[in-house]
């Protein structure tokens, strides 16, 4: 059981990280062509639970799938694992974070892009509640209490009363 959950996880993870990658080389993101990478975007999320997230240099969100096109967005201050992601300019997956937008806690698969010269962070983002939703999937025997962990000891999803537990430490 433990490691059918640990490899749903690894698969939610990992199509997560390909949306990002692939969705990297978009022409219109390629050509700072924001209304139409946002439209694109949201066709290729429409069948998933997660979300994309473009941020530049500074953490201004510049485009974020949950809000319609030039909806006023946030800056993000940007994770540990972020800016990692930035300086070694590979993809990352975040530890628990909140969710600016979201309102709630999330986690990341980011990959960096430069565009037209300027660096930028392609981010795929998932509610926590979405690997809650992989360990009821996966039928745990009666009893089990099951725990995700990211990095840094936090509760990302529990089987056992999630919302009060996520975000606690371990």
């Amino acid at each position: 059981t433990a490691r059918a959950l640990s490899a749903a996880m690894d698969r939610q993870t990992a199509a997560g990280l390909a949306v990002a990658e692939t969705l990297a080389s978009d022409q219109a993101l390629q050509a700072g062509d924001w209304d139409t990478f946002h439209a694109r975007a949201l066709r290729v999320t429409g069948q998933r639970k997660g979300w994309l997230v473009l941020t530049d240099a500074t953490g201004q969100q510049v485009v974020n799938t949950l809000k319609p096109v030039h909806a006023p967005l946030p800056r993000s201050q940007r994770a540990p694992e972020m800016a990692k992601a930035f300086s070694e300019r590979r993809s990352q997956i975040s530890n628990l974070r909140p969710g600016q937008v979201a309102k709630g806690f999330v986690i990341t698969v980011a990959t960096p892009v430069v565009i037209k010269g300027q660096p930028y962070m392609l981010a795929y983002v998932a509610d926590s509640a979405t690997f809650s939703d992989l360990m009821r999937q996966q039928r745990a025997p009666a009893g089990w209490v099951i725990t995700l962990l990211d990095g840094n000891h936090k509760i990302i999803a529990r089987s056992v009363n999630n919302a009060r537990w996520t975000g606690q430490d371990a």
